[in-house]
C-alpha cells in the first residue's frame, strides 16, 4: 500500500499545475496518502514537499517575445546545419548539427506539451532526435581519429585506418537520413508564440514549469545514483544533465539571476563527465581494436583512469549542486 501510494504521487507528478491548480493537486495527493504520512512515512512527506516546491517559471509578454526570437533562430540554425552536412559530412559540421539539434529538442518538447493534439511538434521532435542518434556512430568515429592523431606510439596508423573504416561504414546511413529531413515548422512556431491573452501565457508558463520540474527531478535521481567509475551510471547522469541544461538554455530569458548563475557550473560538470565518459569509452575501444598481445599506444586523453576518477569525484562533490 505504501509503495502504491508513492507510485500514485510519482505518476501524478507530470500533471502538476501551478497557481490554483497546484492546491487542488496537493489536496488530492494528501487525501490519497494521509494515512501513510500520519504513520510516519518520511519518504512520502518529503516527496510531497518537493512537489509543492517545484520550480515556477512565469512567462510575460517580454519573455514570450524573447523566447520566440531565440526559438526561431534555433530551428533555423538546425535547418542550416542540415544543409551544410548534406554538402559534406566533416567533423565540425556533424558536431554543429548534433549541437543545434540538442538545442531544438527542449523547444519542441515544450511546444508538444503546449499543443498535445497537434502532431507537428511530436513529429519534429522525433525527426531531430533521430538525426542526433543516426549521426552518433559517425561522430564517434571522427572523434577517435582526432584522438589518435594526438597520440604517440607504435600502431596508431593501423588504429586510424580502422577508425576511418568505421566512419565510411557510418556515412551511408547518415546521408540517407539527411535526405529525408524536411524543414522544421518555423512558421508554425512563430504563430503559436504570438500570444496575447494572459491565459495563453499562463499555459506556456505551466508547460515550461512542468517540464523543468521533471528534468530537475530526473537529474537529481541520476546524480544520487552516480557511482564512479561505473560507466553506465555516469552515462545516465550525463544524459540527464544535458537534457536539463539545454532546457535551461532554451528558457534562459525567463530565468532569474540565481538560476542563470547555475548554468556555468552545470557546463563545468557536463564537460567533466563527458570527458571522463569519452576517455573511458576510447580506452575500451583501443583494447578491442588491437590484435591480441599488441602494444596499446599511450593515450593523452585520460590515460590514467585513476587520476580521472579522482578528478571527476571532486567535480561532482564541489560543483554539481542542485
Amino acid at each position: 500500500m505504501l509503495f502504491g501510494s508513492l507510485r500514485f504521487v510519482r505518476n501524478s507528478a507530470s500533471r502538476i499545475a501551478v497557481g490554483s491548480e497546484r492546491e487542488e493537486f496537493r489536496d488530492q495527493a494528501c487525501r490519497s496518502v494521509r494515512v501513510w504520512t500520519l504513520r510516519g512515512s518520511s519518504t512520502l512527506r518529503a516527496y510531497l514537499q518537493e512537489l509543492m516546491q517545484a520550480p515556477r517559471i512565469q512567462v510575460d509578454h517580454k519573455h514570450c517575445a524573447a523566447l520566440r526570437k531565440d526559438w526561431v533562430r534555433a530551428l533555423n540554425d538546425f535547418d542550416e546545419a542540415v544543409g551544410k552536412c548534406r554538402g559534406a559530412l566533416s567533423e565540425k559540421r556533424v558536431h554543429a548539427l548534433r549541437l543545434s539539434g540538442r538545442r531544438c529538442v527542449p523547444i519542441l518538447e515544450i511546444m508538444r506539451a503546449l499543443h498535445p493534439r497537434d502532431a507537428t511538434w511530436r513529429t519534429a521532435r522525433h525527426l531531430v532526435k533521430g538525426i542526433i542518434r543516426v549521426l552518433g556512430p559517425l561522430r564517434d568515429a571522427q572523434v577517435r581519429q582526432l584522438r589518435l592523431k594526438e597520440m604517440n606510439g607504435v600502431g596508431t596508423r593501423a588504429l586510424i585506418s580502422r577508425a576511418k573504416a568505421e566512419e565510411q561504414r557510418a556515412r551511408p546511413s547518415a546521408k540517407a537520413a539527411l535526405g529525408l529531413v524536411g524543414r522544421l515548422p518555423v512558421r508554425a512556431l512563430e504563430d503559436a508564440l504570438s500570444l496575447g491573452q494572459p491565459q495563453e501565457l499562463d499555459e506556456l508558463s505551466q508547460a515550461i514549469s512542468r517540464l523543468m520540474h521533471e528534468r530537475q527531478r530526473t537529474m537529481q535521481e541520476r546524480k544520487v545514483a552516480v557511482h564512479v567509475p561505473e560507466i553506465m551510471s555516469i552515462h545516465r547522469a550525463r544524459i540527464s544533465l544535458k537534457r536539463y541544461r539545454y532546457l535551461l538554455l532554451a528558457i534562459k530569458p525567463c530565468l532569474n539571476a540565481q538560476q542563470r548563475k547555475r548554468l556555468p557550473a552545470l557546463k563545468t560538470v557536463q564537460t567533466a563527465i563527458g570527458e571522463y565518459h569519452d576517455a573511458a569509452l576510447f580506452r575500451a575501444w583501443l583494447k578491442t581494436s588491437g590484435k591480441p598481445g599488441a602494444q596499446i599506444p599511450a593515450c593523452s586523453h585520460g590515460s590514467d583512469s585513476r587520476k580521472d576518477t579522482v578528478a571527476l569525484r571532486k567535480v561532482l562533490e564541489r560543483t554539481w549542486t542542485l
